[in-house]
C-alpha cells in the first residue's frame, strides 16, 4: 500500500504542472482537490463528525493545516522562486525529519543508514547535473517548510491513529484543510475563471488529483502509518524521484543519465537496507 501510494503521488507532479499551465494556481488547485476528496469520503465516512474533545479535535486540525493546506502552498509557492529540482531534493529530507521526531519509535542503525543512503540516492537523480545546481534561498526555504509540514504530519497521525480510524482521521484532514485554505482565500482571493472547466484536460487531471491521489493515497497512507509506523513508511517517498525521473522519461522524454542511475540504485538499496526485517 506505501509503494502504491508513493507511484501515485510521484505521477501528481505532471497532473499539477499541467494544471498550472492553463492558469489555475497552486492555492486554487489544492482548494478543488482537496474539495473533491472531501466529497468522495463522505459516503464511506462514519456519520461522526466530532472528535471525543477538544485537544483531539485540535490535533485534527493541525493534521488539516501540516498535511494538507501549509504543505501544498509552501512546495507550489517554492517552485516559484527555485528550480524544481531544488525542490524535489529538499522535500525528499522528509524522512530523516521523521527520523529525528519519531524518538516514540524504535530507531535501529540499520533504518538510520538506509535512510542516509536512500537521500543520497535522491540527491543523484534530482542534482544530475552539477552544473546546473543553484541554491536560491527564499525557494530553498519554503521547499524545507514544507518537507518539515508534512514530517509533523506523519508525526502527530501516528497520536491520532491511537483513538481513531484512518478514514475519520482522513475526513478531518481534508475538512480542515478546506477550512484553513478558506482563511488563506480570505486574504488571497482566488482568480479562477468557470471557462477552465470546459477544458476536458482540467476535468480528468482534478479528478486524478482529488480523487485517487488525496481520497483513496491519503486513506491508505494514514492506514500505513498507523501499521508500520511514521518512521517506516516515510522511507518509501524516496522512491518518488526514482518513478518521478523514470515517467519523464517515458512520457516527457527526458534524458536519463548514469548518475540518475547510481541514484535510483541507491533509493532502492536504501530502502530495502532500511525496511529489512
Amino acid at each position: 500500500m506505501a509503494l502504491l501510494t508513493a507511484m501515485v503521488w510521484a505521477v501528481t507532479f505532471v497532473s499539477s504542472k499541467i494544471l498550472l499551465s492553463l492558469g489555475i494556481q497552486p492555492s486554487e488547485i489544492f482548494f478543488l482537490r482537496f474539495l473533491l476528496a472531501y466529497i468522495a469520503i463522505i459516503p464511506f465516512a462514519p456519520k461522526r463528525l466530532w472528535c471525543k474533545n477538544a485537544k483531539h479535535e485540535m490535533l485534527m486540525a493541525l493534521l488539516g493545516i501540516t498535511g494538507g493546506s501549509a504543505y501544498f502552498l509552501f512546495e507550489n509557492t517554492a517552485l516559484q522562486f527555485t528550480s524544481a529540482g531544488n525542490v524535489c531534493l529538499l522535500v525528499s529530507s522528509t524522512p530523516l525529519l521523521i527520523i529525528w521526531m519519531g524518538r516514540g519509535e524504535k530507531l535501529t542503525r540499520r533504518l538510520v543508514l538506509g535512510s542516509i543512503v536512500a537521500f543520497a540516492g535522491v540527491a543523484l537523480v534530482v542534482i544530475n547535473d552539477w552544473t546546473h545546481v543553484q541554491l536560491k534561498f527564499a525557494g530553498d526555504i519554503l521547499a524545507l517548510l514544507a518537507a518539515l509540514m508534512w514530517a509533523f504530519y506523519q508525526h502527530l497521525t501516528k497520536h491520532a491513529y491511537a483513538h481513531y480510524s484512518a478514514i475519520f482521521i482522513t475526513r478531518k484532514v481534508f475538512a480542515y484543510g478546506l477550512l484553513s485554505i478558506i482563511i488563506y482565500f480570505l486574504f488571497f482571493p482566488p482568480t479562477i475563471s468557470w471557462g477552465v472547466f470546459s477544458h476536458p484536460t482540467v476535468i480528468v487531471n482534478l479528478a486524478f488529483l482529488g480523487i485517487i491521489a488525496s481520497c483513496a493515497c491519503f486513506l491508505a497512507w494514514n492506514l500505513v502509518i498507523g501499521n508500520i509506523g511514521s518512521v517506516a513508511s516515510s522511507n518509501y517517498l524516496y522512491l518518488q524521484p526514482l518513478i518521478a525521473a523514470s515517467v519523464s522519461a517515458v512520457v516527457l522524454g527526458e534524458p536519463v543519465t548514469w548518475v540518475m542511475i547510481i541514484g535510483m540504485v541507491l533509493i532502492i538499496a536504501g530502502v530495502y537496507w532500511s525496511e529489512r526485517q
